[in-house]
């Protein structure tokens, strides 16, 4: 599809191919510019096949018959790069009074869609348009820091990102607690886990804990949901989680928000698969419990990327 982003291993990754064909013969594709290479070789009707080991990067799909080479069906943009999984509540989903720019000479961000569809990445990135999953309908969404994130990234790396939103406003960590059906489109962590699944994932980057200190929960308690939560994550997934620690919420009180930062210290350093990510504890909400203002949006989208830079090669 048009704005897929594949995450890539080692600098590469395979690209799955499905079509159909009203003509017997050898199928061949490439990947942006690349060399043409047999996928399948089949009668008339469905085909798939795989053009493996493609080289990062962003450019068009091309696929032909080998039988007649002057017809060519292209998709583009396609892409091979990171592909992130944003979960926790509002300020992860964007609150933004204003949206905010994707800003690249040549590369496209992606966002894989609430209506399970890529598309180019832009503001409210967690869009409420078509949704399939209904556990996390959110009409609030606004700016957020994504689009940022990705212009740091893009700019840095030279390969695409794509963002995928499963974030809940308000939500609490025992809400992102898996079921018993750990792919259970109807819970917030089986949404996730759906999704990620579908579309590949470098890591899945938490902003959440507003309503746990609000709510008083303790250090010991969040701790120990949160390390259920990335133990599930890694199990279902094979990768980890990057959490910041909360903002500043000028609704909640200073010693709750710390327990909460403090949890998730504790738990990084019984779990593995725990990657510290940023400190916005300095930053002062806009109103009781949200960063709005582009200049706090700016702040917080450059230490995702400082803490994302030391992770991600």
């Amino acid at each position: 599809m048009a704005f897929q982003v594949l995450q890539r291993h080692g600098g590469a990754a395979d690209i799955p191919i499905a079509g159909e064909t009203s003509t017997a013969g050898t199928i061949e594709a490439r990947f942006n510019g690349g060399t043409w290479q047999t996928i399948a070789t089949v009668g008339a009707g469905l085909f798939a096949g795989v053009l493996a080991n493609q080289p990062q990067g962003q450019g068009s799909l091309e696929i032909r018959l080998a039988e007649a080479p002057e017809t060519v069906v292209a998709v583009a943009p396609v892409g091979i790069g990171d592909v992130f999984i944003v979960a926790g509540q509002s300020n992860a989903s964007g609150r933004g009074t204003n949206l905010q720019p994707v800003a690249h000479p040549t590369l496209r961000a992606s966002v894989f869609g609430n209506d399970y569809v890529w598309h180019e990445l832009s503001d409210p990135f967690d869009s409420d348009s078509n949704r399939l999953d209904a556990v996390s309908i959110d009409l609030e969404a606004g700016g957020s820091v994504w689009p940022l994130v990705a212009t740091h990234f893009m700019n840095a790396r030279s390969i695409p990102v794509a963002f995928v939103p499963t974030a809940w406003g308000g939500s609490s960590i025992s809400d992102w607690q898996p079921g018993e059906d750990r792919f259970d489109r109807g819970t917030l962590y089986g949404s996730m886990a759906f999704r990620a699944r579908l579309t590949g994932a470098r890591a899945v980057l938490w902003w959440q804990g507003e309503t746990d200190a609000l709510e008083g929960m303790s250090e010991e308690t969040y701790a120990a949901q949160f390390n259920q939560f990335v133990s599930a994550v890694a199990l279902d997934l094979g990768v980890p989680v990057i959490p910041c620690l909360i903002h500043n919420s000028m609704g909640i009180p200073d010693d709750a928000e710390a327990a909460v930062r403090q949890a998730v210290v504790q738990a990084a350093g019984a779990n593995s698969m725990i990657w510290l990510g940023p400190d916005l504890s300095d930053i002062a909400s806009d109103d009781l419990y949200h960063l709005k203002s582009d200049a706090n949006l700016q702040v917080a989208a450059g230490r995702w990327w400082q803490a994302l830079s030391g992770m991600i090669e």
